[in-house]
């Protein structure tokens, strides 16, 4: 039995040329690249992390779609 990876993926790929983050679920293209090489507390943590930097941005969509 596989265990389900927990990730902050919303399915929306497209990394912003100017900060090199993922427009969909924030994370950096470092954190992407090694995902699956994080253990599950470091995964958690940037989880965290990136939830708290999506609760400051006021129009979440913003950084989806610009």
């Amino acid at each position: 039995m596989q265990d389900t990876l927990k990730t902050p993926c919303v399915q929306i790929c497209k990394i912003n040329a100017k900060t090199k983050r993922c427009k969909g679920c924030l994370r950096t293209i470092y954190q992407i690249q090694y995902w699956r090489r994080y253990t599950d507390f470091e995964r958690d943590q940037i989880m965290i992390q990136l939830s708290e930097e999506r609760r400051q941005i006021k129009d979440p969509l913003i950084i989806r779609f610009e």
